[in-house]
């Protein structure tokens, strides 16, 4: 019997070392976020805009990512600063939810890296410099400026979106994370519900409110609904 359900004992444990690193992630990353609006005034004085691209698909402009992790940083305790070039995230390809291949962080000219000295990897992007991006249905979503990626154990197994990678808007009032019950962009029930066809995109508001990655043992969760999957 304690063979049988040792592996499922181990998985819980790590499920709930995720809920505690994502958790303490977005602690880090508000915090931060107060500091610089503090220094630097709202979002729309950051430089957050989109990045720009030629006809083949070439980053020319990445200077809103720059600037938002230019700005963070500071506010955040880091051992490596890599700004737009390699170095800082896991150098081979990522994954879905649903176990389709992306390309790497590392390799994406259009996104600022750093990483933490707890060993958790980030990636600055920008969305809208005048922070107008519509994402959901609040006040909040309605001013989305930029976004940052999370990998909570780095280097370590498995990069996998809704896992162990997490995202989060930078809007024009906080840091909000994807897939929260008004999120209409990147929603939880769209976007990482049922592991088997979701990206897992909307998976960070999940596991930092809820406390748990239910979502990967069962899909009939709801924000308005069933929480757990027992």
């Amino acid at each position: 019997m304690a063979a049988l359900t040792l592996p499922t004992l181990i998985q819980k444990q790590q499920e709930k070392v995720t809920v505690n690193r994502l958790k303490k992630t977005f602690s880090v990353l508000q915090q931060a976020f107060l500091m610089v609006s503090k220094d630097y005034g709202e979002p729309v004085n950051w430089g957050a805009s989109l990045a720009k691209m030629n006809d083949q698909g070439e980053v020319t402009d990445a200077s809103g990512a720059y600037n938002l992790s230019s700005l963070f940083v500071p506010y955040m305790k880091s051992t490596k600063d890599c700004k737009l070039e390699k170095g800082c995230w896991y150098n081979g390809s990522i994954k879905n939810l649903n176990g389709t291949v992306k390309t790497g962080i590392d390799l994406r000219k259009d996104l600022s890296k750093v990483k933490l000295a707890d060993g958790t990897t980030l990636a600055f992007g920008g969305y809208d410099e005048n922070c107008a991006a519509d994402r959901g249905n609040s006040k909040d979503l309605k001013t989305v400026c930029a976004w940052i990626i999370a990998d909570i154990n780095g280097n370590l197994n498995p990069n996998t979106y809704g896992i162990d990678i997490f995202e989060f808007y930078i809007t024009k009032y906080n840091i909000v994370p994807y897939g929260s019950e008004r999120d209409t962009y990147f929603g939880f029930k769209d976007n990482c519900r049922d592991r088997k066809t979701h990206f897992g995109n909307g998976c960070t508001a999940w596991v930092i409110y809820n406390e748990n990655q239910d979502y990967l043992h069962c899909s009939n969760l709801a924000w308005k609904g069933k929480t757990k999957c027992k």
